[in-house]
């Protein structure tokens, strides 16, 4: 196994954004059984420090290749796409923004059906979401402005949706 390697080659996987999620397990679990480091605690130090270098380069591989939207960002770091920080993006994409903040926000003060509400817009994002990454997949081989596009789209639906789980663990909390 070499660092060399890109995160697909190094699970012998094809370059493409629908990853096979139970072989990516599989190859995981083999790369790290052989560079795990316990398993090189006879070895020089030197060789130790190079079964530790693989193993993170493992384990990073694996997060990075299961979770869409860290591939996605990924795909387009192996094609020299660096994402803005404060990018230009579509103004009906912005509204849809606020749109969804304010209605993520009316959510706190919903009364008794707030739990109900944050799940249909949860399964909402979700829905958004798997959109999204269909689109991204399609655009990935031949379109880079729009995969970019798309990525900036995604980590906005991300946070939303990690916003949308926080805001959930406070209304159990407060009715517990």
């Amino acid at each position: 196994m070499q660092l060399s390697r890109n995160y697909f080659e190094l699970f012998d996987l094809p370059l493409d954004y629908k990853v096979n999620q139970a072989l990516l397990a599989e190859r995981y679990r083999a790369a790290q059984k052989a560079v795990h480091p316990d398993r090189h605690t006879h070895s020089s130090e030197a060789d130790r420090r190079a079964a530790m270098q693989l193993a993170t380069l493992v384990n990073t591989a694996n997060l990075t290749l299961k979770d869409g939207l860290k591939r996605a960002l990924y795909m387009l770091e192996l094609r020299q796409v660096s994402i803005q920080e404060n990018p230009e993006l579509p103004p009906e994409f912005l509204m849809q923004q606020i749109e969804l903040r304010e209605e993520l926000e009316a959510l706190t003060d919903a009364g008794g059906e707030r739990l109900q509400r944050l799940d249909a817009f949860r399964a909402q994002l979700r829905g958004r979401i798997a959109a999204l990454e269909e689109r991204f997949a399609a655009a990935i081989a031949s379109c880079l402005v729009e995969s970019e596009t798309l990525v900036y789209e995604l980590q906005f639906l991300h946070k939303l949706s990690s916003e949308a789980e926080a805001l959930e663990e406070k209304l159990l909390e407060g009715a517990a």
